[in-house]
């Protein structure tokens, strides 16, 4: 399969008064040792939170017991490894952007790799509200006169982390299933039937977070919760917005295919099409 060819003329799609201009831009690149950290994050973000939690825990327990100069170190350490989980996130959401899908066998589907911005995000909080958690349940425990204070800030906190974990530990993204495209986020979601999409183009990276959908038929688009915007526009957090494309591209222009969608042949055989090979080599 030689792949249905992707048009890349740059016209906008209307969005109300204001056109909606595709522009990739230059691909982010990032260096290698990163690359593979970022990876084993994605493979593994519960057992990463569940690690961040315990040093949170740890760093504090170590403030409230530990003498004065473990108390500097250790917020000294808490400061350092906040501004760095909030550095990687935002690396994350800058420049990793894997060309990779994901066989989901039930449903069958294609999905969309970890996002890693939230997870860092997360973690940055947790690290964060671990040391405030325990500074306000110290002065509970020592009787501290603004104990309903320091109780409501600690309920803050741990609520703020619970969001975060929330966001970051769900499975959200963008799926590719037989029947069309589902991107599911934190408080709503989007479902775009194939025959929504208009063919022969379907879809255009807009830029490094965003594909714009092409779609003959919007009356077809499904939105369910709190999933604002404008509906030719999809999420391409944690993703190559241009390899996104052109899968969606490809099974728009293809209906002979979308009953495989799910199987590790289909998206091989996605893979082999050169444009994507090289896409992915380059992941």
């Amino acid at each position: 399969m030689n792949g249905v060819k992707l048009v890349t003329e740059r016209r906008g799609v209307s969005s109300g008064n204001k056109p909606i201009v595709p522009n990739p831009g230059v691909r982010p690149t990032m260096h290698p040792v990163l690359i593979k950290g970022f990876a084993l994050v994605a493979s593994r973000k519960r057992l990463f939170m569940l690690g961040m939690v315990v040093v949170a825990a740890s760093m504090g327990v170590l403030t409230q017991l530990g003498p004065w100069g473990v108390w500097t170190a250790t917020l000294a350490v808490t400061v350092t490894l906040f501004l760095l989980m909030l550095r990687l996130s935002q690396l994350a959401a800058a420049r990793y952007h894997p060309a990779l899908l994901f066989v989901r066998a039930e449903p069958p589907s294609f999905a969309s790799p970890v996002n890693l911005a939230p997870v860092f995000t997360a973690a940055a909080f947790v690290i964060l509200c671990g040391g405030i958690v325990a500074e306000n349940v110290g002065d509970i425990v020592n009787g501290d006169e603004l104990w309903l204070m320091d109780a409501a800030t600690a309920g803050l906190g741990m609520l703020a982390v619970a969001v975060h974990l929330y966001v970051a530990l769900g499975s959200f993204g963008v799926r590719l299933y037989p029947e069309g495209i589902h991107d599911r986020q934190p408080f709503g979601s989007l479902f775009v039937p194939w025959e929504a999409l208009a063919v022969p183009r379907a879809a255009l990276p807009r830029d490094t977070q965003q594909v714009i959908l092409y779609l003959a038929h919007p009356e077809l688009v499904r939105k369910r919760g709190l999933r604002g915007g404008d509906p030719h526009l999809l999420s391409a957090a944690g993703i190559n917005a241009e390899f996104l494309a052109r899968a969606i591209h490809e099974y728009a222009n293809r209906a002979d295919l979308r009953p495989a969608i799910g199987s590790e042949a289909a998206l091989a055989q996605f893979q082999a099409i050169p444009q994507v090979a090289d896409l992915t080599n380059g992941a």
